[in-house]
């Protein structure tokens, strides 16, 4: 099903899927402790979200940059120490207690996270041939889903025996693993330098190289309406991102469960289920996404997302709220492929890291407005099924706009 034979391919992919997997176990485990020690005070959950969030969206500019004009592999290495460096931080001001202290490294932490996965992304552009591209955007979301299927019960079981210091010893390991596999592969030279050796001289000289590349980057992205439908659609994965990380997360802990220990497992299938849906997804995604026309696919998940987030704001019964949950991530997991896989085909190579970068910031404003939104409505202003519907407002008129103005000119 997966037939890329590119071992170099495949020491980058790996070397993203081992401090992707730390990742989301830290992001349960956070979750965990958070609504266990501080359940008086649920809006930290989304606050806790904006330390995944606003660390890429400060530094967008950069890192797209960065991506485009200096040397890839050399600088994926670097980024991966660098958040080795502040994993370990963060370990050791967990162990003597110092919240705020451990917060400020995870927030760094998650800066140069972003800055390796830009940098993979683009790697991978310049390692696989057009017709693999389909299989590579599967091949990550099936990963994904496998994260989210048993990451959420690992996180569990690690927590509870070893607490937060465990989990980061974790991140920390496989850091240094992700290091070692992308040090070792073999990628030319094309695809580490698109723009050239000249390039770094000019941009160390000049501010105002800086800003001139960030510019012909957003002239880029606007040059079509093909690109600023993708915006557009960005920014409705950023609401419904905000919504999947925090109202379901309240209404298992304040509706459905009866106690601390029945949340917990309750997050955990809540994970399971939404990673059940990821994979299966993305298998079945694989099969069938040549055959799917990008357009139709992407009108039609846009249609059922606004209803089905709204369904779940309503139901009392755990099963039909898992089962729910489900569909939202076969719907998730097809529009996100779909997207996947269409960038690679229409982004040219010396732009992609800087298409990447403005297309996230797209995304994680919308979902730092709306995860403060969040924090400050819920559960001072409104009740949670009026945050269910507002949610869902705010992503059918995303929706809306995107049906309004997308188009299909170089799908």
């Amino acid at each position: 099903m997966f037939r890329i034979r590119n071992s170099s391919f495949w020491l980058v992919f790996t070397s993203f899927v081992l401090p992707s997997a730390s990742l989301v176990l830290t992001i349960y485990a956070l979750s965990f402790f958070l609504l266990e020690y501080f359940a008086d005070s649920p809006e930290l959950i989304s606050y806790a979200e904006l330390l995944n969030t606003l660390p890429v969206l400060l530094g967008f500019l950069f890192i797209g940059l960065a991506v485009d004009r200096f040397h890839r592999k050399h600088l994926a290495v670097v980024s991966l120490l660098l958040r080795l460096l502040f994993s370990a931080l963060a370990m050791l001001f967990l162990y003597y207690d110092f919240i705020v202290a451990t917060f400020a490294m995870l927030f760094a932490r998650m800066f140069f996270h972003k800055l390796f996965a830009t940098m993979e992304m683009a790697i991978i552009q310049g390692l696989l041939q057009e017709h693999e591209y389909v299989q590579a955007a599967s091949l990550k979301q099936l990963i994904n889903g496998i994260l989210a299927l048993s990451g959420s019960f690992i996180a569990l079981f690690i927590y509870r025996k070893f607490g937060m210091t465990g989990i980061m010893a974790i991140d920390c390991l496989f850091t240094l693993l992700a290091t070692l596999f992308i040090s070792r592969a073999r990628i030319p030279l094309a695809a580490c330098l698109p723009n050239g050796r000249h390039q770094h001289h000019r941009l160390r000289q000049s501010l105002v190289t800086f800003w001139t590349e960030t510019k012909l980057g957003i002239r880029y992205v606007w040059s079509s309406w093909t690109f600023r439908s993708i915006l557009f659609i960005y920014m409705v994965f950023g609401i419904a991102n905000a919504f999947i990380a925090t109202l379901p997360l309240y209404s298992l802990r304040f509706v459905l469960a009866d106690g601390v220990e029945t949340y917990q497992q309750y997050a955990a299938t809540f994970s399971f289920m939404l990673g059940l849906a990821f994979a299966l997804g993305s298998l079945g995604y694989s099969l069938i996404g040549k055959a799917l026309h990008p357009g139709k696919t992407v009108k039609t998940t846009l249609i059922l997302l606004p209803m089905l987030f709204l369904t779940l704001g309503f139901i009392h019964h755990a099963m039909l709220f898992f089962a729910i949950v489900f569909i939202i991530g076969l719907t998730i997991v097809i529009l996100n492929v779909t997207i996947g896989a269409w960038l690679p085909k229409i982004v040219a190579p010396a732009y992609m890291g800087r298409t990447y970068a403005l297309l996230d910031p797209a995304s994680l404003s919308m979902k730092s407005m709306a995860l403060l939104l969040c924090g400050w409505l819920y559960p001072k202003l409104l009740t949670l099924p009026m945050m269910y519907v507002l949610f869902s407002l705010l992503i059918a008129i995303g929706a809306a706009i995107v049906w309004r103005f997308i188009t299909y000119d170089h799908a």
